[in-house]
């Protein structure tokens, strides 16, 4: 038997380094807003009406209340995700085409959503949301849907 030997030379481990392909690099990881820039922007609450972010949510006076309109705002600026009572409330109007406080608190005591919720916290967080919705022009004094509003058109395609 012949024994056939390859031309082949044994790559020492540093040899092997440097002829091994490269590894292609690695995206960088999106900066997360700090949320300054987002509230800078105008904002198109629908019928000419144009606002800041950040005038917005300085005409709410509650810090919880302020908080969601600053979540609020981003997502309408940006995308992301809104809080679990906003989707509820976002939920009933595009299934009912309003958002009164009442029936937004009636629905949330009810677990129509997949949990039930205290008087007080229902009472309270529709409310803010009901708020939060009419500031943005979301929903009319009526507390019905606004079909010009953008903010409720882009809302509505989620």
């Amino acid at each position: 038997h012949t024994k056939i030997i390859s031309d082949a030379v044994k790559e020492t481990p540093a040899k092997a380094k440097e002829s091994a392909p490269k590894a292609t690099p690695k995206p960088k990881k999106e900066t997360v807003s700090t949320g300054a820039d987002i509230l800078a922007t105008k904002i198109d609450l629908g019928n000419g009406v144009l606002r800041t972010g950040n005038e917005i949510v300085n005409g709410f006076s509650a810090v919880k209340v302020k908080e969601k309109a600053r979540d609020f705002a981003r997502y309408v600026v940006s995308g992301g995700s809104l809080s679990v009572y906003t989707m509820i409330g976002v939920k009933m109007l595009k299934e009912t085409g309003s958002c009164k406080s009442t029936d937004l608190a009636k629905r949330m005591m009810a677990g129509t959503d997949g949990k039930q919720y205290s008087q007080g916290t229902a009472r309270a967080q529709s409310q803010q949301i009901h708020n939060l919705l009419t500031r943005f022009g979301v929903i009319d004094d009526k507390s019905e849907l606004n079909k010009d509003s953008p903010i409720a058109k882009k809302l509505l395609s989620v």
